[in-house]
Parts: C-alpha cells; structure tokens; sequence
C-alpha cells in the first residue's frame, strides 16, 4: 500500500459528538463536505478543506506543509483509494482548536480493505469555519502491547522532563524539544521559534513550580506517538495563597536516529476542554 494514502484518509469521520455541542456539529459538517467530494473524486473541494498552513506529520519523515505537493497527490489519490470511513473515537474543542482521534478504513486494490489509526488538529479560522490545520498520520492501527512500550519509555522523559523544569533547569527542559518542534500553546497561532521559547522556559520554570505531568491517552507507530494528558502546577491564588493551576496538552513525540523520544509537537491549554 501508498504511504501517501494516510496523508489523506486522517479526514472523514462518521460519528457526532453530543459533547462537542454546536462546533462539533460544524466540525462534522465540514467532514461530511469532505467526504462527498472525496468520494465523487473532487480532489480540489477535498482540498479545500486544509487550512493554508497545514502541516503533516509522518512516522518516518519530518513535518510536511507543501500544499502544492499535496494538491497533485490528491488527483490521484481521490481515485486510487475511494470509499473512504472514518470513526472518530474522540473530538475535544478547546477555543478555535479541536482535536480528533479515531480510526479509517479505506478500499485498497487488490487487498481489500486498509485500517489506520488518526490524529487530527482542526483549527477555526476568522469566519468560523473549521479547517483542518495539522494531521499525524500512520501505516497502521497501533498494537497494545507496543503502546505500552513506548508509554513507559515516553512516561520516562516525562520523568525527566518533570525534573528538569521543578529544579529550574530551563535548557534541559528545551533539550526534550526537537529542533524543528511546533508549539501551540493556548489559543495562539503555530510558530517553531524554539529560541524564543527557550527564552520563555528561564520565567516559566520559576513562575511555576512543583509541575505534574499525567498521561491519559498514548498511541505509537513505529518512531511516532502522541500522548495526550493534563498538567497541574504551583500558584499563587487571588488572596495570597498557594494554589494549583491544571491544563490539557497534546504532544506528538518522535524517536530520533539514536532512539530518543524527543517532543515534535505540544499544544496546551490553560483551561479544560469544552464538554
């Protein structure tokens, strides 16, 4: 089978969520836009459901935006691979981000049906429609026994990470992010400016101490994962007091040549997902 294939089957879903309320509805209703024009082989309306500034991530390669490239790959895939479902396991909105988790099945000639497992980052732009902003995309769905492997090698960079930042530490917390990582912390735009957020790192570790990490939710293909999970944290309450702040995060690891997990992606939340 294509590689390329799950490039594009990380977009149709099948399944509503009550607990996404009215924008998981207009999530659902972009998708089914999508789906329609993927099956009647309009690669373009297919296409038009990419933010701009998508990026993609892969098990093997580096984060990819070249829309272009995309844009021929989807006239041939719209035909190689009709008959695209999805199942969306989970759909959380935080702001003018949500993300998506489930699975696809798509008809592969010649060897029936192909499964792969999804992650999916949709983004609402300043009209209020939904696009789709960033994909991680695998071969396969993931295997139990591998995902907790690679939750336990993963849970101990945490533990290094969790460390590193309560003892102060700001360059061995940034060391955990590869070089070309992609932040998105709550309600801003994308950016991969890791020296600026180094800089961040020397206030924030002071600013806010005694940090938990807990993993919630893991999936691992091949050097690839994400993790998804919630963080609490040191504060100063309104009246002076101590206090604990808690946030959801994502990240997407990936194991680099010398087989380090190191943190590709992180997107995070100051609040709770909306229910």
């Amino acid at each position: 089978m294509k590689k390329s294939v799950l490039f594009i089957v990380a977009l149709m879903t099948l399944t509503s969520f009550a607990n996404a309320g009215e924008e998981g509805n207009k999530i659902d209703a972009r998708i089914a836009e999508f789906t329609a024009a993927w099956n009647s082989g309009d690669h373009e309306g297919v296409l038009a459901i990419y933010d701009k500034d998508f990026y993609a991530f892969a098990d093997t390669v580096k984060p990819a935006r070249d829309r272009e490239a995309f844009a021929k790959l989807l006239a041939s895939e719209v035909v190689d691979y009709p008959d695209m479902k999805i199942e969306t396991t989970s759909l959380k909105i935080h702001g003018p981000y949500a993300y998506q988790l489930g699975t696809g099945a798509y008809t592969v000639e010649g060897s029936g049906r192909g499964k792969s497992d999804l992650l999916n980052i949709w983004k609402k732009d300043d009209k209020g429609v939904w696009k789709l902003h960033i994909e991680v995309w695998w071969n396969s769905v993931s295997d139990a026994e591998n995902d907790r492997k690679v939750r336990v090698e993963i849970e101990a960079r945490i533990a290094e990470l969790t460390k590193a930042w309560n003892s102060g530490d700001h360059k061995a917390v940034l060391a955990m992010y590869s070089k070309d990582v992609l932040l998105i912390p709550d309600g801003e735009e994308p950016n991969s400016n890791r020296e600026a957020f180094g800089k961040e790192l020397v206030l924030e570790v002071k600013e806010y101490p005694d940090i938990k990490y807990k993993t919630t939710t893991l999936k691992a293909h091949g050097n690839l994962a994400y993790e998804i999970g919630f963080d609490t944290y040191a504060l100063k309450g309104e009246d002076g007091k101590k206090a604990r702040g808690k946030g959801d995060y994502l990240a997407v690891w990936q194991k680099d040549d010398k087989g380090v997990w190191n943190i590709q992606l992180d997107i995070w939340w100051d609040t709770k997902s909306d229910e």
